[in-house]
């Protein structure tokens, strides 16, 4: 059992392609493929293959191929591209003053068979300042699935960017404020 008090059995492989270090910096176009085989976290198995690219500059791309997470009560699956660039922190020995952008979008089907795209429609702000990581401090994310339902998540509705829980929903054209958790 793992601290976070969950059972996790099978294999992850990884697998690095490139020249992936050189004077301990990351090289643009090295890869890792993570692969799991026979993976399962309490019992629900997880599959799929993420591929990363370095971009340099501890930029990188993420691409998630035919995931899936397979339960009694159905089957997630998704594949999704996203990047990731750093805008804030290169070079210095804390992870505490960087700054990612995330952008890109993902799609799939949801356990009760219900076909979804996400995109990310102005890119998400991660900050690792200490209090910040959790989560989000701007960006959206337009969600739609295939009943035609679209509902628009927003990381920064009052503009301040500011290290908070707080994020809006709209649909239907109604907004309300939400807490992350």
């Amino acid at each position: 059992m793992c601290p976070n008090g969950k059972t996790r059995r099978g294999k992850i492989i990884v697998v690095f392609g490139g020249p992936y270090r050189l004077n301990g910096v990351v090289q643009a176009g090295a890869t890792a493929t993570v692969q799991l085989v026979n993976y399962f976290v309490n019992d629900k198995q997880h599959t799929g293959t993420r591929v990363f690219t370095s971009l340099g500059s501890g930029s990188f791309t993420l691409d998630v191929q035919n995931a899936s997470i397979i339960t009694p009560e159905g089957t997630h699956s998704w594949t999704s591209q996203r990047t990731y660039t750093r805008t804030a922190g290169f070079g210095t020995a804390t992870i505490q003053d960087d700054t990612y952008q995330v952008s890109g979008q993902a799609s799939g089907t949801n356990r009760k068979g219900i076909g979804y795209t996400a995109q990310i429609q102005q890119p998400l702000t991660k900050n690792f300042a200490l209090g910040c990581a959790r989560h989000f401090t701007a960006g959206t994310v337009s969600i739609s699935n295939s009943k035609g339902q679209v509902l628009l998540l927003n990381y920064d509705p009052t503009g301040s960017a500011a290290c908070d829980n707080i994020a809006s929903v709209t649909v239907n054209g109604v907004t309300r404020t939400i807490r992350l958790r």
